[in-house]
């Protein structure tokens, strides 16, 4: 935040409740804001425009081997509503932190755009 223009910080709620409390204190309540992953409806939805945007060319990968192993060790659930990425297992040792960061900041980069904004760059 220091040292880009950061227009807003989006997490998943869970292990973040001390830190989110801090940055809201210091950045703002409209700057940090939670983005529930286990709030299905919208992890659904979330995760079909990250997909339709991949498969469209709309999303660019630089390579980082983090995000492509994460990426990887998704699985997609499917629901009579549409499909989600989760671990393989609760217990899984096989992470996907970026993966749903990059599900999260395509989300949100996404809504801003819909606002008729300046352009929005989004990192996970």
């Amino acid at each position: 935040m220091e040292t880009y223009d950061v227009r807003e910080l989006a997490f998943d709620p869970p292990g973040w409740h001390h830190e989110a409390d801090a940055w809201m204190a210091e950045y703002g309540e409209q700057r940090v804001i939670a983005f529930p992953t286990a709030a299905r409806r919208a992890m659904l939805a979330a995760c079909s425009r990250f997909y339709s945007a991949v498969m469209g060319g709309l999303v660019a990968h630089d390579g980082d081997p983090r995000l492509a192993r994460h990426i990887a060790n998704c699985v997609l659930r499917d629901t009579p509503a549409g499909g989600y990425i989760t671990k393989d297992g609760r217990n899984s040792p096989r992470k996907i932190d970026a993966a749903i960061g990059a599900v999260i900041a395509h989300e949100r980069a996404a809504w801003w755009a819909s606002q008729n904004t300046a352009p929005v760059f989004a990192w996970a």
